[in-house]
């Protein structure tokens, strides 16, 4: 039977997963794979009860609400019954997910998602998954590739980052990647997101009530929109400069 519709995806946060998983979802509707695009977001809590009989019903419901698309599992290593030494109901979460994937292959697609060494396990931990499945490594982002999704976030609001922030957004991203220590910790993509809605905040309270929205003038994003608590980071090299070769 094909089952490679079935995926595991293994990284860090931030660094797409869930914003893949539905893409993946448009691209198999798109393709005929599975006639719709879907995604029902579960984690261990909807999966798994807490009495005795009634994890494979709540585990049944996530399945059926999926149907037709994809059930997106996050932090799925949290099902590794061995890892967590628990009373079993994640191997009957899991048992009742093979079955259906299983039995109703073509019909709904499975996505485990979550960090990647945990994640190695959790797939050890059971061949019957991870036989059915296909794995993709998500690599954190660098920081010349944090640096481009900020100046995108700017783009998209119009707005133009000037010379001077432009020559520093990389080390800004490379030293808060070594502050942070780097691994689960780091959110990745996120933060350059954080950090460009609170650039974005800051600029907008620097805004006049006479700001001609019209003028052809460049709407300039500057280090002194930059989060003062962030600015620190600004200035110097890196402690680590492996971490920005990732």
């Amino acid at each position: 039977a094909d089952v490679s519709k079935h995926l595991v995806f293994s990284g860090n946060p931030g660094t797409g997963k869930t914003t893949c998983a539905h893409l993946i979802a448009e691209v198999y509707k798109e393709y005929g794979i599975l006639p719709t695009s879907n995604v029902h977001n579960v984690t261990r809590t909807d999966l798994v009860s807490e009495y005795i009989g009634n994890t494979a019903s709540k585990t049944r419901n996530c399945i059926e609400k999926a149907m037709g698309g994809i059930l997106f599992i996050d932090e799925a290593y949290t099902l590794n019954y061995r890892r967590y030494q628990t009373v079993d109901f994640e191997r009957e979460a899991i048992d009742v997910l093979i079955e259906a994937m299983d039995s109703m292959n073509g019909e709904f697609a499975v996505i485990c998602a979550g960090y990647p060494d945990v994640m190695d396990d959790f797939l050890k931990s059971n061949d019957g998954l991870a036989s059915r499945m296909k794995r993709f490594v998500f690599d954190d982002y660098t920081p010349q590739q944090l640096k481009e999704i900020f100046i995108l976030k700017c783009r998209k609001r119009n707005l133009t980052v000037d010379d001077a922030l432009d020559a520093k957004l990389e080390m800004l991203f490379a030293n808060m990647m070594n502050h942070s220590g780097n691994g689960k910790y780091w959110a990745n993509g996120r933060e350059a997101e954080l950090i460009f809605r609170e650039t974005f905040s800051n600029w907008l309270r620097n805004q006049t009530t006479t700001t001609d929205e019209n003028s052809d003038q460049p709407k300039l994003i500057t280090t002194e929109h930059i989060p003062d608590k962030l600015k620190k980071f600004l200035t110097g090299e890196p402690n680590n400069q492996e971490s920005s070769k990732q």
